[in-house]
């Protein structure tokens, strides 16, 4: 993990060289890999140690237009900490205050960029959720999201 997540050093061959020899977006795997932890309801107990790569600048934007600062707040919080809760984000220096989190985390949800765990508790910075306002999957291929324009 902390290949894909980690400082990339010059003499070696890092994660960005390889997705770049199978053309593959960086930034588009390692939120697949976000998703991953979603989908096998990974719950990290602290945030990714030594994570160097910031929250995807597509995702900062979308997560503005859903809420504001509090939105980028919670989804950078999210990317660094997947899995974590309400509770959890609460208790990190600058966070929003409860309410105005909580509603962060509603419209980022709404929006699709984070997703909650199975049971609610835990959320999860994914870019585009895979499951519609109903909770059932969409009939899309995830990566449809992230056409180049």
């Amino acid at each position: 993990m902390l290949w894909i997540f980690g400082a990339e050093s010059r003499e070696d061959i890092g994660f960005a060289d390889c997705c770049d020899v199978l053309e593959a977006r960086p930034w588009i795997v390692r939120l697949r890999v976000q998703l991953q932890f979603w989908f096998r309801d990974m719950r990290f107990t602290t945030a990714i140690p030594a994570l160097v790569t910031p929250l995807p600048a597509r995702i900062v934007e979308e997560a503005f237009g859903a809420s504001g600062e509090d939105g980028i707040w919670a989804a950078r919080r999210l990317w660094e900490w997947p899995g974590a809760s309400h509770e959890a984000l609460c208790r990190i220096a600058g966070a929003p205050a409860p309410l105005a989190l909580r509603h962060a985390l509603e419209h980022l949800e709404q929006s699709g960029i984070i997703v909650s765990g199975f049971d609610g508790l835990y959320w999860y910075c994914v870019g585009h959720s895979p499951l519609n306002r109903y909770g059932q999957p969409i009939p899309v291929s995830w990566a449809s999201f992230w056409k180049m324009v």
